[in-house]
């Protein structure tokens, strides 16, 4: 669970175990819940050179969080500042923007740029990605690769791509097992 406080992921045992204690605050930073600020605070952050505040800040002007207006602009770029300093889900992000047009000229090029620096740092839906444009391509060795470690990453829909090219015929029982395995 994304928590706006203290920036972090935290698992959902945690948040579990948090409520167990009968405690509504965040079982990171103990922040206790709607507590008036967190945009100043994610925007300080953000301006300090935080990736992971520039992240929710470019997600907050994307999806009109925080009362923010949805700025597509604005959020291309809190994304790029994030994703020039390795934030592997603004990677990605920054790849899909320059995949659709969106928020900046359309340059399959500079997404695919964008999704392999992310799928390097183990964003598995750059790999997925990387996979599905691979596979357009007639590299099906590689995208299979693709869809390998990103299963290994825990990704859903890849599991369940692999699942479908192993009932199609192109992925053998011991790869779908392996897969499986692995997911």
């Amino acid at each position: 669970v994304f928590r706006d406080c203290c920036l972090k992921i935290v698992c959902t045992g945690c948040s579990l175990a948090a409520l167990e204690r009968k405690s509504m605050d965040c079982p990171f930073c103990r922040t206790p819940p709607g507590e008036e600020g967190s945009l100043e605070r994610i925007r300080g952050r953000a301006e300090k050179g935080d990736p992971e505040a520039m992240a929710a800040l470019a997600s907050g002007y994307f999806y009109g969080r925080y009362d923010l207006t949805v700025d597509k602009h604005l959020s291309f770029k809190w994304w790029k500042d994030a994703a020039d300093l390795g934030h592997k889900l603004s990677q990605f992000n920054v790849g899909r923007a320059y995949s659709q047009g969106d928020g900046v000229p359309m340059d399959m090029k500079v997404a695919i740029h964008y999704w392999e620096e992310a799928a390097m740092s183990g964003c598995p839906r750059s790999r997925h990605q990387l996979a599905m444009l691979d596979g357009i391509a007639g590299r099906t060795d590689r995208a299979l690769r693709h869809l390998l470690i990103s299963c290994k990453l825990g990704f859903k829909e890849s599991m369940d791509m692999i699942r479908q090219l192993h009932k199609d015929g192109s992925v053998t029982r011991e790869q779908c097992k392996s897969a499986l395995v692995d997911y």
